[in-house]
């Protein structure tokens, strides 16, 4: 859909199957393993998922999916959890949890490049 100016309406411009391509990602990818080392049902731990956590991670993998198809060098995965961090970033509520996670990776990246603190 376009408006008078000529911009297109994003949420258009995906199609169902790039939707469910993205779902299916979060799902297997981040709240299929939670529910196995929690052991509970994975209905339980969407259910205890806030919403827009939900919405961000599905709508990360939607974007990362698009940016790799159109970049070979691009991983899905690494691009998607880049853009989760930073849509976290900006949900009010969800601050301290994203600098959490953030500090966590930048460990980690230290940690695998071997550089000690």
């Amino acid at each position: 859909m376009s408006d008078d100016k000529g911009t297109q309406d994003t949420a258009a411009a995906y199609t169902d199957e790039e939707l469910d391509q993205a779902t299916a990602q979060f799902l297997d990818r981040h709240l299929k393993p939670i529910a196995r080392r929690t052991g509970r049902h994975i209905g339980e731990v969407l259910d205890e998922l806030a919403e827009d956590l939900f919405s961000a991670g599905v709508l990360a993998y939607m974007l990362a999916n698009r940016t790799a198809a159109q970049d070979p060098t691009v991983s899905a995965n690494t691009e998607a959890g880049v853009l989760f961090l930073g849509m976290l970033r900006q949900m009010p509520g969800h601050e301290d949890q994203a600098a959490a996670m953030t500090g966590a990776v930048y460990r980690l990246a230290r940690a695998d490049a071997g550089i000690q603190d």
